[in-house]
């Protein structure tokens, strides 16, 4: 008889102690976070990343918010952007797409007041890393049509650079 009721004292707070942990998972706050194991970007993301930011800086955003990349070649890019430059149109590029507020005042003719623009464009030497032509745009491009593209966030990350060389 003893043990009967010891036994039942046990049951009724295992039996408590689980209703408790369902009670509070469920009203719990986090219980819809996914919690992922992030991995260290690659050497080339964080050239690619680091590239981006001086890039912004110099044009006029110290905190960027992210850039879009993808591999591609240079005719591919010029035909999509229009640039003009000297080069074999076969070579092996990034183009990279950087989100910011970057202000532009128009060039030399006409209306001098700046004006904000939301992107700039990079075309990048594959084999050099250096940026061959670049481009301010209102808006971000679509790069899918080169292939498979990534995109990184760029908060935390620093300009390395003088922004005024």
């Amino acid at each position: 008889m003893f043990r009967f009721f010891e036994l039942r004292k046990w049951l009724l707070l295992a039996i408590t102690v689980i209703i408790s942990i369902s009670v509070i998972t469920i009203m719990s706050p986090w219980r819809n976070i996914a919690y992922v194991a992030h991995a260290s970007p690659s050497p080339l993301q964080s050239e690619i990343d680091q590239l981006a930011v001086n890039a912004a800086a110099r044009a006029g955003d110290r905190t960027p918010t992210e850039v879009t990349w993808v591999a591609t070649n240079r005719g591919a890019a010029w035909s999509k952007f229009g640039f003009t430059a000297a080069g074999s149109s076969s070579d092996p590029v990034y183009v990279l797409s950087i989100l910011g507020t970057f202000s532009y005042s128009g060039g030399m003719r006409g209306n001098h007041r700046p004006k904000t623009w939301n992107a700039i464009v990079l075309i990048v030497d594959k084999t050099t890393g250096d940026s061959t032509d670049s481009g301010i745009m209102e808006h971000p491009p679509d790069l899918s049509s080169f292939g498979a593209t990534e995109t990184d966030s760029l908060a935390g990350i620093s300009p390395t650079v003088n922004i005024f060389p």
